[in-house]
């Protein structure tokens, strides 16, 4: 079973990095659980099948974060502005980029989370 179909938007993270693992490791629960709680806290738009911002976004969210960039997540939201960037770079003495917004877990129970609007 894919993470995706662990969440009550099964539909919304099938299409991301996250959504496609199927191994089971420790704490998956906790990540399920903050990934059903991450829509509901951002307004997240979990019928939207757009996947990323215009390009020129894009490349300015990917040039903020640098080697952090790695496996970036983007979600359409209901509010303005439309875009929400996620990323994680792992480690908790990263220090969050200006602009960035250290939340809860999404991939791993030890990893630091940042999000912005975008």
């Amino acid at each position: 079973m894919f993470y995706a179909d662990m969440t009550q938007y099964g539909r919304l993270y099938r299409e991301r990095y996250w959504g496609l693992f199927t191994r089971a490791v420790e704490g998956l629960d906790e990540i399920v659980a903050n990934r059903d709680r991450f829509v509901d806290d951002f307004n997240i738009n979990a019928n939207s099948k757009a996947l990323y911002p215009r390009k020129a976004v894009h490349e300015r969210v990917r040039a903020e974060l640098g080697p952090w960039a790695d496996h970036l997540e983007y979600y359409r939201t209901h509010g303005k502005p439309r875009w929400l960037a996620v990323a994680s770079p792992y480690s908790p003495s990263t220090p969050v980029p200006p602009g960035w917004t250290p939340i809860y877990a999404l991939y791993m129970p030890h990893a630091v989370t940042i999000v912005k609007k975008v």
